[in-house]
């Protein structure tokens, strides 16, 4: 089935929808187009009833590209055309290096063998062409380090108000010149362990001390802070230094000594 065929004779079930026709011959890009019956444009809800003279018409979108250079130009294309083939035109009529390109929708990439339809391009959408930026290969995790070094496993990054995921690319995660970046503290969970006890799981933000873990404790197990001994391989943990001092970890465990009083 071709695009302007006609439809002479086709078979339908007179109580279906004109959604359902389109849909029975188009498939999954049945929301790319519209019937056709004598010249009009039949709306999707009516029921198919009488057909002499069908053909399908590709739905067009007319929406706009920003180019790096500032300028605008206005695009009109078929929904079932895909990014690449926008990319394509604008390398003709803009004479633009696409391949060094990436288009974007609301911040977001889009991804070159998508659909205009896929990717929700409406009437008067604006898609951004963006120069690719050296480095967008980079994963989140590695731009972590570049600011925390050793200290990157204890942070997040955040790009316009949300977390993106640590192994991702920069390209992936949608991150670009204009995108707004800061760290923020990552929570770790890791095991008090009291002998005889079950061990105790503690979610706590690295940058706490050992002295604010201890009075954790002493609110979830009553045992007093001044009789708390917090022991991690061998070596007694000094109530002024953080839980990123020892590089306390997810995982990690800590044995919990309580002091004895008396003789």
């Amino acid at each position: 089935m071709f695009d302007g065929e006609f439809l002479i004779g086709a078979k339908f079930d007179k109580n279906a929808s004109v959604a359902d026709f389109i849909k029975q011959y188009k498939g999954s890009q049945a929301d790319c187009f519209d019937l056709i019956v004598n010249n009009k444009v039949i709306p999707k809800h009516f029921e198919m009833r009488t057909a002499i003279e069908m053909n399908f018409r590709e739905r067009q979108v007319e929406f706009y590209v920003y180019l790096e250079d500032e300028s605008t130009i206005a695009v009109k294309f078929g929904l079932s055309k895909t990014i690449k083939s926008v990319k394509d035109y604008l390398h003709d009529v803009k004479k633009v290096d696409v391949d060094q390109h990436r288009m974007t929708l609301n911040g977001k990439s889009l991804n070159d063998e998508a659909t205009l339809n896929d990717c929700k391009v409406v009437n008067g959408s604006v898609l951004v062409l963006e120069p690719i930026q050296d480095g967008t290969d980079m994963t989140v995790y590695d731009l972590i380090k570049i600011w925390k070094n050793s200290d990157a496993d204890y942070y997040d990054l955040v790009a316009d108000g949300k977390v993106v995921g640590r192994h991702k690319t920069l390209l992936r995660a949608n991150i670009y010149r204009k995108s707004k970046l800061e760290l923020q503290e990552r929570m770790i969970s890791f095991k008090v362990n009291l002998i005889n006890y079950p061990p105790i799981r503690i979610n706590f933000l690295p940058s706490k001390t050992i002295l604010e873990l201890k009075e954790h404790l002493s609110t979830v197990e009553f045992i007093p802070v001044s009789d708390q001994v917090l022991v991690l391989d061998t070596l007694v943990l000094d109530d002024d230094l953080s839980l990123q001092d020892y590089e306390i970890k997810n995982e990690s465990e800590i044995l919990l000594i309580i002091r004895l009083h008396g003789g």
